[in-house]
Order: C-alpha cells, then sequence, then structure tokens
C-alpha cells in the first residue's frame, strides 16, 4: 500500500496586486521558511521551499504537526494576510522524494488535494484562519476537520476588543500590539475568556488534533484515483 504524506502550500493573500511591497513580502517568507525548517527538522520529507515568489511548500511524515505548522505560520505573520492548505495522500514521484530536496519535482494526490484546498479558500469569503486541509479519497474526513477549523475561526472572528487582549495571552492565533494590552485580575481575565467562548475554542483545538492523529493511523488506501471535495 502507498505511503500517506501531508504537503503544506502557504500563500500570500494578494501580494500580486501590491508589487511595491513584494520584495518585503517575500523576504517574510523566506525567513518563515527558515523558521518552519528548523522548527519541524525531523518531520520533512522535502524541506518547505518558496516558490513562484510568492508562495511556500512543504511536504512533512506527520499529519497531526500541520496544525503547528499553521500555528507557526500564524505568530510570525501576524497582520499579513495568508492562506494555508493542507493536502493528504499519495505522491506518485517517490524518486523526488529520494534523490532531491527540489519539491517542483514531486508531484501526485496529496500535492492536488492542496492546490484544491488553496483554490477553495481562495473562492470563499476569508476567515480568521485562513486554513483547510483536504484529505484524499475521504470527504468524510475532510468535511469533519473543517468543521473544527469554522468553529475556530468562528470563536476568533466574534471577539471583542477587550477579548481579544485576554485571548491573546493563550492562543497565538490571536495577536494585539504591546500598547492595548493591559493588566487585569486572573478573576476578571477568566470571565472575559469565558464570555468570549474559550472553553468552545478549546475544545475545537483538542478535537482537531484527535480527529488527525486518528486519519493518520488509519489503514492505507489501496488506490486513490482523485480528490474528493
Amino acid at each position: 500500500m502507498a505511503r500517506r504524506y501531508t504537503v503544506i502550500f502557504i500563500d500570500l493573500k494578494g501580494s500580486s496586486e501590491q508589487p511595491a511591497l513584494r520584495d518585503a513580502l517575500q523576504e517574510r517568507l523566506v525567513q518563515l521558511e527558515a523558521n518552519l525548517n528548523a522548527r519541524f527538522h525531523s518531520l520533512l520529507v522535502l524541506p518547505f521551499s518558496v516558490v513562484w515568489g510568492d508562495e511556500l511548500k512543504g511536504v512533512l511524515s506527520d499529519l497531526s504537526a500541520s496544525w503547528q505548522v499553521f500555528v507557526e505560520a500564524a505568530s510570525y505573520l501576524q497582520d499579513t494576510p495568508f492562506y494555508l492548505s493542507v493536502g493528504y495522500g499519495t505522491i506518485d514521484t517517490p524518486r523526488a522524494l529520494t534523490q532531491s530536496t527540489d519539491i517542483n519535482r514531486a508531484d501526485g494526490v496529496a500535492f492536488k488535494a492542496a492546490r484544491n484546498g488553496l483554490e477553495t479558500l481562495k473562492e470563499d469569503e476569508p476567515g480568521a484562519c485562513r486554513l483547510r486541509y483536504e484529505i484524499a479519497m475521504n470527504p468524510d474526513a475532510t468535511r469533519a476537520i473543517n468543521a473544527f477549523i469554522t468553529i475556530i475561526d468562528d470563536v476568533i472572528h466574534h471577539l471583542t476588543p477587550a477579548q481579544r487582549r485576554e485571548f491573546a495571552a493563550v492562543s497565538p492565533l490571536v495577536t494585539v500590539p504591546d500598547s492595548k494590552r493591559r493588566s487585569v485580575s486572573r478573576q476578571s481575565s477568566w470571565e472575559t475568556l469565558q464570555r468570549a467562548r474559550h472553553d468552545a475554542y478549546q475544545a475545537a483545538v483538542e478535537g482537531l488534533g484527535a480527529l488527525l492523529r486518528m486519519i493518520e493511523s488509519a489503514p492505507e488506501p489501496t488506490s486513490e484515483a482523485g480528490v474528493m471535495r
């Protein structure tokens, strides 16, 4: 049975519409490339590489680590809008995995799934997470994962300014300028987080992680003729 891989695409939103900023934006991607390759070194099948000027691609051996890749990207890019798509499936060019570190030589179902997810993100109304998973040949898993992401996105999207300040202390997906932070009592902080539905956010993150591990440990498919949406 063919081994499955985790392909990750990161694309800066609207960079082609800002030619004066492209050089600076590309430099941010180059630094993110270095950060991701260092942090996830032991899981890399193909290292993250900047391609086409404003995209960053990489291949991991571990599906469950993909959420942490998103968290790392969101923490680093912060106010730079981006999309992140995760495709999980087979790769049809095994020599590209063993004889080269050039990600442009690799292709297969996992890459098509990641590209499909990226195009879906660009078609939809952008949310706080800008994240989508595509599990090849498993549309139910795809829907379940993205349902958890919708919950996470909804919680973040509806935060008030005061709630964002408290969320920024417990979630790397929410950031506020240092000037906006203020010291409050532990009780007040807890009450604000409760009103912000932090418990729902945390349950969704934990559920997402459990689901990714379950998918990864499931029996490998015997064939993948296409990508289901």
